[in-house]
């Protein structure tokens, strides 16, 4: 993620997690960075595979990165899903 703010958001506190149909995806803490001068974070997550085909596959999912909480579109999580497809590593030649 990189945030675009005027004063750090996410220097404190930037676990996340999502909350996917009844499931709790735990990713934890970020590889953070900050650039004041540019007013940016940078937030690094490694996401495992299995975990993003749990988001797509729900009609709601509820992220929550620090103390903030964002609900995805099915906009978004259809974006995800045919992201899966098309990185799909059984399509590979």
């Amino acid at each position: 993620f990189w945030v675009m703010s005027k004063r750090p958001r996410f220097a404190d506190e930037h676990s996340l997690e999502f909350t996917a149909g009844e499931e709790t995806i735990r990713i934890g803490e970020a590889r953070y960075a900050a650039k004041p001068a540019r007013n940016m974070e940078y937030l690094n997550y490694e996401i495992a595979r299995k975990d993003l085909e749990q988001i797509a596959k729900q009609t709601r999912v509820t992220a929550r990165l620090g103390a903030y909480e964002f609900v995805f579109t099915r906009s978004q999580l259809l974006g995800l899903a045919n992201l899966l497809l098309v990185t799909d590593p059984a399509w590979q030649k």
